[in-house]
């Protein structure tokens, strides 16, 4: 699916109309590059502090699924990793 279809996803199935449980989130992520076996052996000179790793976003993904940390539904959420620091942004 196109990214843009997504963002379209995003917005209308998180709409008052959209027939899904009212108490329920839709939001989607954007991460620049996830740190994983695959990638790293496929870019073994890139700089690794600039990826952001999967149990990062697994444990953010988990504070907002539990609403440990608060995320407004319809929102698409940049992540964003420099220098092994890592932030989400939503849009």
């Amino acid at each position: 699916m196109a990214k843009a279809a997504v963002h379209q996803l995003v917005a209308s199935l998180a709409g008052p109309d959209s027939g899904i449980p009212a108490d329920a989130k839709v939001n989607a992520i954007l991460p620049v590059t996830l740190d994983t076996p695959m990638n790293r052996s496929g870019m073994p000179n890139a700089d690794f502090t600039s990826w952001t790793p999967c149990s990062e976003v697994a444990e953010t993904i988990y504070g907002w699924a539990t609403n440990a940390i608060p995320l407004t539904s319809g929102k698409l959420v940049e992540i964003v990793t420099k220098d092994s620091k890592t932030t989400y942004t939503e849009k």
